[in-house]
């Protein structure tokens, strides 16, 4: 979201996508208390009866729509997971790594518990990355802690020696920084990742490797919730 909203508790959506190349399976709002957990795609009136969700999504030919109201408000900064929508591709990404060009756009509107909108307030698609099924044994990233408040300790694993990049990129897949960029030994290595200026949000952290018997690239999603 690209800005904040205190006592976030509507929302209304309508999306389209490439339903030719992906199809929606899940969605879910992050923040949201007891739907933490994602919510079947186009149910049926009794499920929407005996689920009791605050959380309603359906799709047809292409077309996302989103329902969500509640009584239990939550703050929202700028920068924050608003919702999550989960999708498969329809074919096999075959070589398919790294960021992917997902066309979706519409239009919506969000609320307070008031009923309130803000009309300066949008939402913002980030950059979707995959990992590709290619062999990434021995290749390993993890950061603590996680949730961070502005430094974070990574730490992770190659299988040989050979060319090592580690970079740190925000939602809309703009660069923040790269924090290692040579030749490394095999086994286990560490960096600190420390910004006094990064804005509170999810960041995305990007270890590719380049060896004489591997190569491959991994992912790591992290919430910084700004300095303490």
């Amino acid at each position: 979201m690209g800005t904040k909203m205190n006592e976030f508790s509507a929302l209304g959506l309508e999306l389209t996508y490439p339903s030719h190349k992906y199809r929606l399976v899940s969605a879910y709002i992050p923040g949201a208390g007891k739907n933490q957990q994602a919510v079947k795609i186009n149910p049926t009136l009794d499920e929407i009866l005996a689920e009791d969700n605050d959380l309603l999504v359906t799709e047809h030919d292409g077309i996302i729509r989103v329902v969500y109201a509640t009584t239990r408000h939550f703050d929202l900064a700028g920068y924050d997971e608003v919702i999550r929508l989960g999708f498969e591709p329809l074919a096999n990404t075959g070589e398919l790594s790294g960021m992917v060009d997902f066309d979706m756009h519409g239009s919506g509107v969000i609320g307070d518990q008031y009923g309130m909108t803000d009309e300066n307030a949008y939402l913002m698609l980030p950059k979707i990355f995959v990992n590709a099924g290619a062999d990434v044994s021995g290749i390993e990233l993890t950061g603590f802690p996680n949730p961070f408040y502005g430094t974070v300790n990574l730490s992770y694993t190659v299988p040989e020696s050979g060319s090592v990049k580690l970079s740190v990129y925000n939602l809309l897949g703009e660069l923040v920084e790269e924090m290692v960029a040579e030749q490394q030994n095999p086994g286990n290595h560490s960096v600190i990742f420390s910004r006094e200026d990064l804005p509170s949000g999810i960041f995305i952290f990007k270890l590719e490797f380049f060896g004489l018997h591997k190569n491959n690239c991994v992912f790591l999603k992290l919430h910084n919730y700004g300095i303490k």
